[in-house]
């Protein structure tokens, strides 16, 4: 029960990481004075982005292993996001994007980890990760959505940057 827990706990977080971004980046980009359509390009960018990832993230836990993709994963997320916030254009864009692959690197890696650990009830186990751990992250985003009206979205954004590293 502990690694499940733990694994569990990561999907969580990675994934309240992984909202907090796709919520309030077109909100944090229109207090910057930009268009909808950048907040919806630069969404566009940080799905597809995300995509890759994943399947990259998969393609190196078959060769390297499931728990170094995880922890390096998390852990490059994390300088990445800071410096989307702290640059501008083009170089925010590829941060942007290098960030998004890095942070669901690890999604597949995290739901194939947890069938391993109950071989006899995958599907109950990808469940409890995607459905249970991706729905009580997005309940999280309520908090998180009073922290960045007291805060700003730009210092909540830099908090939710951090997430990956707990």
């Amino acid at each position: 029960y502990g690694t499940m827990s733990l694994l569990f706990s990561i999907a969580v977080l990675r994934e309240f990481t992984r909202l907090a971004v796709v919520t309030f980046l077109p909100i944090y980009l229109a207090m910057q004075g930009r268009s909808l359509i950048a907040g919806g390009i630069t969404l566009t960018l940080f799905s597809l982005a995300g995509a890759v990832g994943g399947m990259l993230g998969g393609s190196l836990s078959d060769v390297w292993n499931r728990k170094g993709v995880i922890a390096v994963s998390g852990l490059i997320c994390v300088p990445l996001l800071l410096g989307v916030f702290r640059t501008e254009g083009v170089v925010s864009l590829g941060l942007l994007a290098l960030a998004a692959a890095a942070l669901s690197g690890a999604h597949s890696v995290i739901i194939a980890f947890a069938q391993e650990l109950v071989p006899g009830r995958a599907g109950t186990a990808s469940s409890l990760v995607m459905g249970l751990g991706w729905g009580l992250a997005g309940l999280l985003l309520i908090a998180f959505g009073s922290l960045a009206e007291t805060i700003s979205v730009p210092r909540a954004l830099d908090l939710a940057a951090l997430v990956p590293l707990v």
